[in-house]
């Protein structure tokens, strides 16, 4: 959409903000189920946890391609996005308690990395169906790569768990990081494509969330624990995420970016959070529909901080 867009999006998002001043309705308590959140807006923080984690990882191949073009401006516009997700990712996860003891993060991890495992081995068979052989070499690869981090966090939930079997956490994860170089998709069938999409969410995602499981092992004298998540976090970013996009064609020049940014930005401001905060509202979730209102209004002044930036070099969308 054009830049000039947003004036009429920004007064939307401010009309959705002053709603949720108003009384919410009553929401129905048999709806709830282990939290203070009904069920709809739960779904609803995930997915937004989904969308801020894409964002964030995104935002880093986006800034060092900028880098890379000599434009710093933008390269600065992308490190402060970034961590506008990073901090949106945190909130969210404090919603919905995300974070647990550092056994109950440890659980979670090894049912992460088995799904994960699974999920590649079927990406793995149907890219090679579909005649797409690096993609399938790719998929089969971050299979196993899944699988020595399930076993991993095992062994470390054992040395919790144990302390009497006197075993230690294995922390020499290797991190082989990739750069990811602007270009087209290097895939040709829509499947293929599809699930490089879905894999690329699913890292972003373990990212994320392996950084603050490492942050509560460092915060509760865990160091060694803390140094075996932020190490696996780093391979699914630097490594799993940057190959997959590097398949999939998510980085152009920087200025076809910045247009992709604007408009995934806009609609989350315009589309997205507002409809997250009005269920939260009307659910009777009033902290979750201020966080999503709160994301909304970053997002669209992050939408207009780019479009500025574009303007001012003479581009457009």
């Amino acid at each position: 959409m054009g830049i000039r867009g947003l004036g009429r999006i920004g007064a939307a998002v401010i009309g959705m903000v002053a709603l949720l001043a108003a009384p919410a309705a009553g929401a129905a308590a048999d709806e709830r189920r282990g939290t203070d959140l009904h069920r709809e807006t739960q779904a609803n923080v995930r997915k937004a946890l989904a969308l801020e984690s894409l964002a964030y990882a995104t935002n880093r191949v986006y800034a060092v391609q900028a880098d890379a073009e000599g434009l710093p401006r933008f390269r600065d516009l992308y490190d402060r996005a970034a961590l506008t997700e990073r901090q949106h990712f945190g909130d969210l996860a404090n919603l919905i308690t995300l974070v647990g003891d550092n056994a109950t993060n440890l659980r979670h991890a090894i049912a992460t990395a088995e799904a994960t495992a699974r999920m590649y081995r079927r990406f793995a068979a149907q890219a090679k169906a579909d005649g797409e052989y690096p993609a399938a070499r790719l998929f089969a690869e971050l299979a196993l790569d899944e699988a020595d981090h399930r076993d991993r966090f095992r062994d470390a939930l054992k040395a919790l768990t144990k302390p009497s079997w006197g075993l230690k956490i294995k922390v020499d994860v290797p991190v082989r990081r990739r750069t990811v170089k602007a270009g087209g998709p290097k895939v040709r069938t829509a499947r293929t494509l599809s699930n490089l999409r879905t894999a690329m969410e699913r890292e972003a995602l373990t990212y994320l969330t392996d950084v603050l499981f490492a942050e509560h092992a460092k915060a509760t004298g865990r160091p060694a624990l803390a140094r075996l998540f932020t190490r696996v976090a780093l391979v699914e970013l630097t490594e799993h995420f940057a190959k997959e996009a590097s398949l999939a064609g998510l980085v152009r020049k920087t200025h076809a970016n910045v247009c992709r940014t604007i408009n995934g930005e806009t609609y989350e401001a315009a589309q997205v959070y507002p409809r997250f905060a009005w269920r939260a509202h009307r659910l009777g979730d009033g902290v979750a529909a201020e966080l999503f209102a709160n994301i909304a209004e970053d997002e669209l002044r992050q939408a207009r901080s780019f479009g500025k930036a574009l303007a001012e070099l003479g581009g457009t969308c």
